[in-house]
């Protein structure tokens, strides 16, 4: 069955599409009355639904059955550089698709790329694109760009267990591993920094809060090569985990 993101308010019998949807399942699809849907809230709950009305522009559904995806026990940040163009695009659609839970844009020292608002909107249905995809039913958040400064102040008031990626540095999978040993639900947070690098300054930093150092091998890798590296190996352990 085809995929549908519907966010609702309650747990209601029907559901009406969102218009952007209504109109795939309507003209791309050409559904009718009787079809069945997947249907996800992205907040956790999946559902089967079939349709009743199919309106020119309106769709609704009877929901048949449900079902809640619990959350992870242990959320994973990703607080990267922004890369240039559709490679940005790129890193939020797999980055959903390997289950991160969170994209948290950085401004350094050295950054070249400020998203504006208007972009950051159109990256959500990005977001929302990847999970009918592959089966996510809990949507990515993606949060406006922040400073490193300001990312640092947050993570270590919060306790966060921050891991970032440094030329040189002792193997990721080593020092991911090692933390999942760790009997703790602490957040990981996985700071990957521009194509530049990082500035001395902004390395001291870094190392004050208290960030583990970690290394992804002996190329020099663009801003989204790293974060979805990492992004891969810290979803592979987690997924051992029991939820």
């Amino acid at each position: 069955m085809d995929r549908f993101y519907a966010p609702i308010a309650s747990e209601n019998d029907e559901i009406t599409l969102p218009e952007g949807e209504a109109r795939h399942f309507l003209r791309v699809l050409r559904g009718k009355i009787g079809d069945r849907l997947t249907l996800f809230d992205g907040r956790g709950r999946e559902m089967t639904a079939e349709v009743t009305t199919a309106g020119k522009k309106e769709v609704v559904a009877r929901i048949l059955e449900s079902r809640r995806e619990p959350e992870p026990t242990r959320r994973i940040v990703l607080a990267t550089a922004v890369p240039k163009g559709e490679r940005l695009r790129w890193l939020i659609e797999k980055a959903t698709e390997l289950g991160i839970d969170s994209v948290q844009p950085l401004l350094t020292e050295r950054s070249v790329v400020d998203p504006r608002p208007s972009k950051m909107a159109k990256l959500e249905n990005n977001v929302i694109a990847a999970c009918k995809q592959c089966g996510r039913n809990h949507l990515m958040t993606l949060h406006d760009p922040q400073s490193l400064e300001q990312l640092l102040t947050n993570a270590t008031a919060g306790e966060d267990r921050l891991f970032a990626a440094v030329p040189g540095g002792p193997p990721a999978v080593d020092a991911l591993a090692s933390a999942y040993d760790l009997d703790e639900t602490r957040t990981i947070l996985l700071l990957v920094g521009p194509e530049g690098g990082w500035t001395d300054a902004e390395l001291a930093r870094i190392e004050a809060a208290g960030a583990h150092s970690i290394g992804l091998g002996r190329n020099i890798l663009r801003i989204e090569t790293a974060a979805l590296s990492l992004a891969a190996i810290a979803t592979s352990f987690r997924d051992r985990e029991p939820r």
